[in-house]
């Protein structure tokens, strides 16, 4: 193996995080970051898109290997230096049911987390991810003032 293109949202923030993230790394296997909007996505992979990019992590190998979702995510991982170790315990058949389960709910949510946490995108402006107030954190409810309990009726004179 060669290379792994790594194929990214780069509308959604989180995503692009890791990408910024994933560039800092060490990697046993150089990787290509590729934003998925890119325009001329489907002539570097043709086919790719009966994988979904869209909807979950696509990696790709030089040799034409692909991976998507859970397996993407491990194959990341295991190309890094400090993911090797945590990409073979995720691979394994007691922890794989909790890493698919992990990796469907973020990128499931992915875009939605991205408002939450305010990240911005590569593609979008900061002023576009949180327009029309999409970001505003609903105030906190005030707890109603609770009068304060008269002291206890204890003799400090009379020791036990």
């Amino acid at each position: 193996m060669k290379w792994l293109a790594v194929l990214y949202d780069d509308q959604c923030g989180i995503c692009s995080r890791l990408r910024a993230w994933l560039e800092k790394q060490i990697t046993f296997v150089p990787l290509r970051l590729v934003p998925l909007h890119t325009p001329d996505l489907p002539q570097m992979f043709p086919g790719v898109h009966c994988f979904n990019p869209d909807e979950k992590l696509v990696v790709i190998a030089d040799d034409g290997s692909v991976w998507r979702g859970d397996s993407a995510w491990i194959t990341l991982l295991w190309a890094l230096e400090s993911g090797r170790e945590l990409s073979l315990k995720l691979a394994s058949p007691a922890l794989r049911p909790l890493a698919r389960r992990v990796v469907t709910a973020v990128s499931q949510n992915r875009l939605k987390l991205s408002r939450w946490l305010r990240l911005s995108s590569d593609s979008l402006p900061a002023d576009e991810l949180c327009r029309d107030n999409a970001c505003a954190v609903p105030p906190r409810k005030a707890f109603p003032k609770q009068a304060v309990p008269p002291p206890l009726p204890i003799d400090w004179t009379k020791q036990i």
